[in-house]
């Protein structure tokens, strides 16, 4: 009985550890102005696209009569991984109401999806990161530099299709880009 508990405790208190979850919701053309602040202030989105060519994966071996040396390994590739360095000048900064915001849409013809992980996450403290898909139908909502505190990189998951469109509010026109 000793046994049981004791992994059950490290895997309570062990999940203790984590620090933040992104929301993703499900939103609509005419919603997501209802949900992002300044959204229907923004006239104009840079567009950077990356040229993408899938990786061909390895053929599995044809397993013959249960020769454990060419059975499938059930390891698959699960993604590319593009390497690319975004500043601040690449999206378009807009002056609205609420403050400023900058925009980037990332545009990889031949992907299935799109994800981001970011090696500097340095918002302000008060600007808040949006992520959606460019069909304005799938939405990760405030994203917070507080809430990824003892993080170097930051990982989004993959948004479905070959672009996503990055949001950034900062409120108040306080802190910089």
């Amino acid at each position: 009985m000793q046994k049981i508990i004791i992994p059950i405790l490290l895997l309570v208190f062990g999940s203790l550890n984590v620090n933040a979850q992104i929301l993703r919701i499900a939103t609509s053309p005419s919603a997501i102005s209802s949900q992002i602040p300044g959204y229907n202030e923004v006239t104009t989105i840079n567009t950077k696209t990356y040229s993408y060519t899938p990786s061909t994966p390895s053929t599995t071996p044809t397993p013959v009569d249960e020769d454990s040396t060419t059975e499938d390994d059930k390891l698959y590739r699960y993604a590319d991984s593009l390497s690319v360095n975004i500043t601040t000048s690449d999206g378009n900064i807009t002056s609205t109401s609420i403050g400023k915001v900058w925009t980037l849409k990332i545009s990889i013809p031949n992907a299935l999806n799109v994800g981001f992980i970011f090696s500097q996450f340095n918002l302000s403290t008060s600007a808040e990161m949006y992520i959606f898909d460019d069909a304005r139908t799938v939405l990760d909502t405030a994203i917070k530099k507080g809430d990824f505190t003892d993080y170097d990189q930051v990982g989004i998951f993959p948004i479905k299709g070959n672009s996503a469109i990055i949001f950034i509010v900062e409120p108040g026109n306080f802190g910089t880009f």
